[in-house]
């Protein structure tokens, strides 16, 4: 019985450390060189209906890079810089579905932008990164990608593609 409650405690400690995204907080012990929290998108339902906004779209795009859980002891923060959508929504088209519980009867929105991705790793401890020159910096000038509803009308965007030519390693991380 002590040693279930025992490994309980340490599922449940694990749990925490791993999903920051739950927490809206960096979690204890990691240092990715930065104050920023990660962001988080407690509600994905607005608009209920009707054509996304930009700002909407851009927290969405934020929340797609921003929710995942530590992977390898790193993270990843988005800036996106411009967004535009287009003035047409479009139907689903067949490449759409693979889309992760799209809805097939709500318009698809295209988008493109600019975005700066930093993949960022944990200094705590590290022998191989230090605060400050820990990130990774993907500039992404020409991203494309789309917005979409979810059959329980939950907003996702995503955009990806259009990367500089080389990632630039040992940056710092975002402010």
């Amino acid at each position: 019985m002590k040693l279930r409650f025992t490994l309980g405690l340490i599922g449940c400690t694990l749990l925490k450390l791993l999903t920051p995204s739950l927490l809206n907080a960096q979690p204890r012990g990691f240092d990715f060189g930065t104050s920023r929290q990660l962001r988080t998108c407690p509600s994905r339902t607005v608009p209920s209906s009707g054509r996304i906004s930009v700002e909407q779209a851009k927290m969405y795009v934020a929340c797609n890079y921003e929710e995942r859980a530590i992977f390898n002891a790193s993270v990843t923060f988005v800036d996106v810089l411009s967004l535009q959508i287009a003035p047409k929504p479009r139907r689903a088209r067949n490449i759409d579905f693979r889309l992760h519980k799209i809805d097939i009867e709500k318009p698809v929105y295209d988008i493109r932008g600019s975005m700066i991705v930093y993949n960022c790793y944990n200094t705590l401890g590290s022998t191989s990164y230090s605060r400050g020159s820990n990130c990774s910096v993907y500039r992404q000038p020409k991203s494309s990608g789309k917005c979409y509803q979810t059959t329980f009308g939950d907003w996702h965007c995503i955009i990806a593609g259009g990367s500089s030519a080389r990632p630039e390693h040992h940056m710092p991380a975002p402010e």
